[in-house]
């Protein structure tokens, strides 16, 4: 396992987390079978588990207070997008827990917050000199691009029938073609430092049977499986190219 297996962890859960606040910024989503609640429940909850990974990163309580006081650190940045994203998805989680619906600003907010979190995510790496597979322009769209197309499918999961629309099948076709472009781009980079391409040709392939499964959209309706489906092959694919990126850290 990779020394940075709670970062690996971190970006993949708050990333996603990201990614659909993001997503549904454009394309609003009623909630699990119409419960309004389950959207900002479910954004917190992998917010929250995504932070709880950075604790175990990070070890002792000195260590977390030197990274918050340290501004010009990645993980104080990610820490700091994280919290406001928090705050405003409690606030809405107790407005429509409470039966009153949550204005429309309060999700374009969060998803402006959430692009902000992903960005700084990949930020967050460029700058680290000491491992050259990291330092290289694809390590933004790594985090940004590939969190918006989890996100994506993450709203599709929730709701299939949104596929019915343009909103979602344009906004998740464009975030998986994206993310599968970043994913060769990456792979491109690592061979060019002498690191393996292979996890990225990997989830290249993952990302690219997205659109495919989404044609089917065309010709029938959308169902739960082929919303899961979706789901599964984003996130994997996903997962496969961020943990080749932490492992890029071995000497």
């Amino acid at each position: 396992m990779i020394s940075e297996f709670p970062l690996f962890l971190f970006t993949l859960l708050a990333g996603l987390s990201a990614g659909f606040c993001a997503v549904r910024a454009l394309v609003p989503v009623t909630g699990w079978q119409g419960r309004r609640w389950t959207v900002p429940a479910a954004a917190l909850a992998l917010l929250g588990l995504g932070l709880v990974c950075v604790w175990f990163h990070l070890g002792r309580m000195e260590r977390v207070l030197n990274a918050m006081a340290n501004p010009q650190a990645g993980i104080c940045q990610e820490a700091y997008c994280a919290i406001v994203l928090g705050v405003l998805l409690l606030i809405e989680l107790v407005m429509e827990v409470r039966g009153r619906k949550a204005p429309r600003g309060m999700s374009i907010a969060s998803g402006v917050v959430a692009l902000v979190l992903a960005v700084v995510m990949g930020f967050a790496y460029v700058g680290n000199y000491a491992v050259p597979a990291w330092t290289d322009w694809t390590t933004v769209p790594l985090y940004a691009v590939a969190d918006v197309a989890m996100g994506a499918a993450l709203v599709g999961l929730f709701e299939p029938a949104r596929y019915e629309k343009p909103a979602l099948l344009v906004t998740s076709v464009v975030a998986q073609a994206l993310a599968l472009l970043t994913f060769v781009l990456v792979g491109m980079h690592f061979t060019y430092v002498g690191r393996s391409a292979a996890p990225f040709a990997l989830a290249a392939v993952l990302t690219g049977a997205v659109p495919f499964a989404l044609a089917m959209v065309a010709r029938k309706k959308p169902s739960a499986g082929l919303a899961a489906a979706v789901f599964a092959c984003s996130v994997v694919g996903v997962a496969v190219a961020r943990y080749a990126f932490y492992a890029a850290s071995i000497l």
